[in-house]
């Protein structure tokens, strides 16, 4: 055996790279798990625990690091336990056959002493035939709890130690958390769902059962002073006021996926604490007004990955889109800014009787962003795109030379003539050389001036794909000519045919002449 083997730091390394994080993510043939785009075999560790007894502790360690009850229980001896209801469907529990005997728990208990992420659910089995096995949890971490919350407050309270900081669990109108709140106080990372009651027809109804919901979880949000990460559908507005407040707060997900619980009306920030002061991961599904009030109790906020979705009753408008634009330099700080994504479609797509002119995300909402530095993302998803136009090209060109994505993409059809022209293509190519993936609605029948000697753009070798939305186009040899020259490995070109616009008149035209461009291009495809 190699002497680096004999080092248990290394040992734990290769035990990490083919950890088994979840059981249920096994393929067909049982061997492999993928996880994160990355394969790891739970028989190799089972096999590195029987090689030899130095390797046993670690291999076991990571093979039993995330498990859930079920397989656990499995461990007992024959006879001690037996299950009862539908397998088949989830709706089973495990109660004993006879008394419990202290050597019954002998297997589970050499098992469970390594379990770091615990996978349990109401039904599954009581409390205290765990404790009557003698069951070790007090190196769990992370507890996912499925179904209803029964027992869920005798199970933390008896078995989960001062190890236990995050949570995983659904939430239900008559919920309490108190007693979870109460006992670990030491909870950092807070996942909840709301239950969605699908049997109720009565909007109102389901509204008031979701608000319920919503309250509870945020007392309990409330009452815990050292968050780190919290994913919720919804808060209240004293909540949101505590996460504000948490010193520790990196990442918050507010997910608000059902009916829409964003608070309605914001107070003004005017505490002289900062809020979020390290939050560094953001997702907020709010109106545009909420957004535009978060927004104002944020000052250079070090978020690296804000990600916002404007839930509406329609598409909001330009200026509604311009003053979330705007406020983002002073709220958020300029040189931590990496990943910005911005969805306006994500619900609903009605115009609410507007022009669509009335829809797009102006130059200047688009020149905000010129101000962030560090920009390697950027994804606008909006009703009928961006008009851009050149000048505010080269500003967030020269302003973000490390952009490696972006993306203004469109559902419905530009309206009228864009703005944007070849031209600003060659300033992307001069100051973004690591872009590689470009979306941009722009005027292709323009052919700009070829630039001088003395200043000619330089090959830009990197960018391998170009969706150019709905631009129009004429002369096809011209623009071939033009990216060939500029981006000499574009590989893959793309037009969107955006819903609302139909495949015959002047799109068909338009399709096929930039087919002829992709056809000009050396090793270039287009779908």
């Amino acid at each position: 055996m190699h002497r680096g083997l004999s080092i248990e730091e290394i040992l734990r390394e290769i035990c990490f790279h083919l950890r088994t994080y979840s059981k249920r993510d096994t393929s067909p043939d049982g061997e492999w798990l993928k996880h994160g785009g990355r394969h790891y075999s739970a028989s190799s560790l089972a096999t590195m625990a029987r090689t030899c007894k130095s390797f046993s502790d670690p291999a076991l360690d990571e093979l039993w690091a995330s498990v859930d009850l079920h397989s656990l229980l499995h461990c007992v001896p024959n006879g001690v336990l037996h299950r009862v209801g539908l397998f088949d469907r989830g709706e089973f529990a495990f109660e004993p056959r006879r008394a419990i005997e202290p050597s019954d728990g002998a297997r589970p208990r050499f098992y469970a002493a390594r379990v770091k992420h615990l996978i349990g659910q109401e039904a599954l089995v009581d409390p205290r035939v765990l404790l009557a096995l003698g069951l070790d949890f007090s190196r769990v971490h992370c507890l996912d709890w499925y179904g209803p919350l029964g027992n869920f407050s005798e199970f933390h309270s008896t078995l989960l130690g001062p190890s236990f900081t995050a949570v995983r669990l659904e939430v239900t109108k008559d919920a309490s958390l108190t007693t979870l709140a109460v006992r670990h106080p030491q909870l950092k990372e807070i996942h909840i769902a709301y239950v969605t009651y699908e049997d109720l027809d009565d909007e109102e109804e389901a509204e008031a059962e979701l608000l319920q919901q919503t309250s509870a979880a945020s007392a309990f949000l409330c009452s815990l002073p050292s968050l780190e990460k919290v994913v919720v559908d919804g808060v209240t507005c004293e909540s949101l006021v505590h996460l504000a407040l948490c010193a520790n707060l990196r990442s918050l997900h507010m997910d608000d996926t059902y009916l829409g619980t964003f608070p309605a009306d914001l107070p003004r920030w005017t505490t002289d604490i900062r809020a979020f002061p390290a939050l560094e991961d953001l997702r907020v599904h709010a109106p545009p007004s909420g957004t535009i009030q978060l927004l104002g109790w944020c000052a250079k906020v070090p978020v690296k990955n804000p990600d916002f979705h404007i839930v509406a009753q329609r598409i909001p408008t330009g200026p509604e889109l311009h003053e979330i634009f705007s406020m983002l330099p002073a709220a958020i700080s300029h040189c931590s800014l990496a990943h910005l994504s911005l969805d306006t479609i994500r619900y609903r797509s009605e115009f609410g009787g507007l022009e669509r002119v009335d829809c797009l995300i102006t130059s200047d909402s688009i020149r905000a962003l010129s101000h962030f530095s560090s920009l390697t993302t950027v994804h606008i998803r909006c009703a009928v795109g961006v008009d851009l136009d050149d000048t505010a090209a080269l500003e967030l060109a020269h302003g973000c030379p490390l952009l490696r994505t972006l993306l203004f993409d469109a559902r419905y059809e530009f309206p009228g003539q864009p703005r944007a022209t070849l031209q600003c293509l060659r300033h992307f190519a001069r100051y973004c050389r690591s872009l590689e993936d470009l979306a941009v609605t722009l005027d292709a029948t323009v052919i700009p001036e070829p630039d001088s000697q003395d200043d000619a753009t330089p090959p830009q070798l990197t960018l391998s794909s170009f969706n150019f939305q709905w631009s129009p186009i004429s002369d096809s040899s011209s623009v071939a000519h033009l990216l060939r020259s500029v981006f000499p490995k574009l590989g893959r070109l793309a037009m969107l045919a955006n819903r609302g616009a139909t495949l015959g008149g002047e799109f068909r035209i338009h399709y096929y002449l930039w087919k002829e461009v992709a056809s000009l291009i050396p090793g270039c495809t287009m779908n």
